[in-house]
């Protein structure tokens, strides 16, 4: 994401992420067409990759 965007989303997500709860480790992300799903998606990748906590990633590109 751009600096500044989905603020509030990404905090969220990297909250859940990073907690040491022994609950389900899934999330769901979803929205409208082009609401910026892959950008939050790719962001949290590349935070989790950096905090290794990564466990996998796959995005498509044309």
């Amino acid at each position: 994401c751009h600096p500044g965007t989905r603020v509030a989303v990404l905090e969220e997500i990297k909250e859940w992420a990073s907690s040491e709860s022994t609950g389900p480790r899934i999330s769901w992300l979803r929205g409208s067409p082009l609401s910026g799903k892959s950008a939050v998606a790719m962001s949290i990748a590349e935070w989790a990759d950096e905090k290794g906590i990564l466990g996998s990633g796959f995005f498509f590109r044309d």
